[in-house]
C-alpha cells in the first residue's frame, strides 16, 4: 500500500513538472504498466485540464452570500438550546 501511494505521490510530481528526466522515464513505464496508475493519472490530465480551461464559469461564482442568506433566514439550534428545552 505504501508503494502504491509512494507512486501517486510520484504520479502529481511528474504532472507538475517536479521529476527529472530519470523519474519522469521511470513513472511513465510504471503508468504503462499499470491500469490503476494509468487511470489515475488520466484524472489528474482530466482535473488539470478543467481548472485551466478559462471558460469555466464555476471558478469565478461566489456562492457564500447565497449560503449566508440562507443561513440567516432559519433560525439554527445548538446543543445547547436542545438541552435548555422543556420536555
Amino acid at each position: 500500500m505504501k508503494d502504491y501511494e509512494n507512486m501517486k505521490e510520484k504520479i502529481s510530481a511528474l504532472a507538475d513538472g517536479e521529476l527529472s528526466d530519470f523519474e519522469v522515464r521511470r513513472v511513465l513505464t510504471e503508468i504503462e504498466k499499470n491500469p490503476e496508475y494509468r487511470k489515475f493519472w488520466q484524472n489528474i490530465q482530466y482535473t488539470s485540464g478543467i481548472l485551466a480551461d478559462p471558460n469555466q464559469d464555476f471558478l469565478e461564482n461566489d456562492i457564500s452570500q447565497q449560503v449566508l442568506s440562507k443561513i440567516a433566514g432559519k433560525k439554527i439550534e445548538t446543543f445547547k438550546e436542545d438541552i435548555n428545552r422543556p420536555k
